[in-house]
């Protein structure tokens, strides 16, 4: 699986960023169970409303590190979607020597996934749907310049 897809900015006649594309793993499968018995109860599963199984997930967030360390970086702006006006748009600016993580999150549960970005980015954004889905998210990579 691809988790960074590139494509890249031309300014003039060279190269000077790349958009990456950032996506999450598409789904993942957990289970749920209790882990200490309750004694005097009898213990049964509400099939409707469990998160076993196969759970999508998006990236949400980013953070300087891993999500634990509870760093969770927040957006430096929010605007309207230039290509829908029912969406927003939030971004979020880094010193390329930062050591930011991307951090996905999946429906249902409180589980999440996180890795850091590539080298060289100045800046993410994640774009929404107003009732704070996200849609996609991306990041501008500087380029080496020789």
């Amino acid at each position: 699986m691809h988790l960074f897809a590139i494509t890249m900015v031309l300014f003039g006649s060279t190269a000077s960023a790349a958009t990456i594309t950032l996506t999450c793993p598409d789904n993942i499968q957990t289970k749920q169970t209790l882990i200490t018995p309750v004694p005097g109860w009898h213990i049964s599963e509400d099939r409707s409303t469990t998160v076993d199984g196969k759970l999508h997930g998006g990236v949400t967030g980013f953070s300087d590190g891993p999500p634990e360390q509870l760093a969770t970086l927040a957006p430096d702006s929010t605007a309207p979607s230039k290509a829908d006006k029912s969406r927003f748009v939030n971004r979020w600016t880094f010193i390329e020597s930062q050591k930011s993580w991307q951090i996905c999150t999946y429906t249902g549960t409180m589980i999440q996934l996180s890795k850091p970005l590539p080298a060289r980015i100045t800046s993410c954004s994640i774009e929404y749907e107003h009732s704070a889905d996200p849609i996609r998210a991306w990041c501008e990579q500087a380029l080496r310049t020789r």
